[in-house]
């Protein structure tokens, strides 16, 4: 590999630094979604009674593969779906999809569980890696020897989430209270006048006048309370988790049965083994 290069030379790039770019590029792409990227969870139901561990499982997009499928990864187990074009890894295998326990390695082209073979929980054929079929049937090992067709279902997983806010209002009520006191005092002034006179020998006494001066004074004080009503601000989440339901048409009915042909069935809910079960629409 030429390091530097002078006037018209220009410098090449060995075949080993360019797998290595490229395997870099491929980490940054496929280690975790895109910003804003968003993929819904995914339910699976309709796996047979030898896999039933499966059904209910909700799958969680953790990525993209080197080849830019997404890849899914159960919530509460090491259970993966994935897209693999070769899982073989000889060049010429069948691209589909994959359910099994084996973590992809996100780095590799095919083969994505790096054991050499095809051996899974369930596969699905498909040249649309956009994302995994919402429902179709899939081959799946079922305890025998021969893989059986079961239809699976991989409803989107959809959860809103609503905020709602209590805004208080804060009070203050003042109040006044005037109290008034009144204080008496009295002031008394006494005179007394005496007056002799000789020649009549008469004595003559004034008379003694007492006089009250009452008088009032006021205080006047006030007083002052407050009080105060604070309210309390509170947020409540409210999380609803809506699941696709599914909705079949029935066609392809021998003559003997063909009272069912066309028939639209409804799904009503989920057996104890978490498969789906339906039933037959009244006509409209």
């Amino acid at each position: 590999m030429r390091v530097l290069f002078l006037g018209r030379e220009r410098a090449t790039m060995s075949g080993v630094a360019k797998s290595a770019l490229g395997a870099l590029a491929a980490l940054l792409l496929a280690s975790s979604p895109a910003v804003g990227e968003y993929f819904p969870d995914l339910l699976l139901n309709g796996a047979c009674d030898a896999a039933g561990f499966l059904n209910g499982l909700r799958f969680e997009m953790k990525g993209r593969t080197y080849s830019g499928a997404p890849w899914f990864k159960a919530t509460t187990s090491a259970n993966y779906i994935y897209w693999d074009p070769d899982c073989g890894g000889g060049g010429d295998g069948q691209p589909r999809w994959i359910l099994d326990n084996n973590e992809p390695d996100i780095l590799k082209l095919r083969d994505l569980d790096g054991d050499g073979r095809c051996d899974y929980y369930a596969r699905m054929d498909s040249t649309d890696k956009s994302r995994p079929p919402t429902s179709t049937f899939w081959m799946m090992r079922c305890g025998g020897v021969k893989a059986e067709s079961r239809l699976i279902t991989l409803a989107d997983i959809t959860t809103t989430l609503t905020t709602t806010t209590m805004t208080s209002t804060s009070t203050t009520v003042s109040t006044t209270t005037i109290s008034s006191t009144s204080t008496s005092s009295t002031t008394t002034k006494t005179s007394t006048s005496t007056t002799s006179t000789t020649k009549s020998s008469t004595t003559s006494t004034a008379t003694s006048t007492t006089a009250t001066f009452t008088g009032t004074s006021s205080t006047i004080s006030s007083t002052t309370s407050t009080t105060s009503y604070t309210g309390t601000s509170t947020t409540r989440t409210t999380s609803t988790t809506t699941t696709t339901l599914m909705k079949l048409r029935l066609t392809g009915v021998c003559p003997y049965k063909y009272f069912l042909e066309g028939l639209t069935f409804i799904q009503e809910g989920y057996t104890a083994s978490g498969a789906r079960w339906f039933k037959a629409a009244e006509d409209e």
